[in-house]
């Protein structure tokens, strides 16, 4: 479950929140997230661009993730619309103890990363 606060100031929104679980009750939040995006419009183009981020925490582990996702669409003269959404992820999780385990990745720890894209056309 997560929760957040939202506020957009022209062509700049942004966002803070928390993530909870079973267990904050108890023990407080299970993580924060944040998010920062613009966007634009033009008579024939519109499109945006958005960060987010995310810190959860346990016991005895972190990890920080991190997304950028780009949009964008142009609007052809015959009707035809374009589109391009995609999306850049990483991930690592970390030992709160103070040890970081070896994974042999370039930050030695253990490490996602991933892309994704949508491309178009629509009438």
């Amino acid at each position: 479950m997560s929760a957040e606060v939202e506020q957009q100031f022209a062509f700049l929104n942004i966002a803070a929140g928390v993530l909870a679980d079973r267990e904050s009750v108890f023990s407080g939040p299970a993580g924060w997230t944040s998010r920062v995006g613009m966007e634009f419009a033009g008579e024939q183009s519109s499109g945006g661009v958005e960060l987010r981020t995310q810190l959860r925490q346990t016991e005895t582990t972190g990890s920080v993730g991190i997304e950028l996702g780009p949009r964008l669409e142009h609007r052809l003269p015959s009707g035809t619309r374009l589109f391009f959404n995609g999306s850049a992820q990483a991930r690592t999780q970390y030992d709160r103890t103070g040890e970081m385990p070896s994974t042999g990745g370039p930050l030695q720890r253990a490490e996602v990363v991933g892309l994704s894209g949508t491309v178009g056309i629509a009438r």
